[in-house]
């Protein structure tokens, strides 16, 4: 068994880092809570041409050429 004088730093310790404790998870609780009442950001107003907007026919078009098969088989 532990002298005496050996255990009253320890006691101390604990007795000290309770509280520590304690607020460190009172803060992170508060912390987290805090954080779930995110404001909603302003939807954008930007108007944008219909003609300066991108068609997908790149896709399409490179899709259809990757699947297509050559008319003539190749021979070595």
């Amino acid at each position: 068994m532990p002298s005496q004088s050996a255990t009253r730093p320890l006691r101390r310790t604990l007795t000290l880092s309770r509280p520590a404790l304690l607020l460190s998870f009172i803060l992170t609780v508060s912390g987290c809570a805090s954080s779930l009442q995110t404001p909603k950001s302003p939807q954008s107003q930007v108007v944008v041409d219909a003609s300066l907007m991108a068609t997908p026919s790149y896709q399409t078009d490179l899709l259809n050429f990757l699947s297509d098969k050559p008319a003539k088989p190749t021979t070595k």
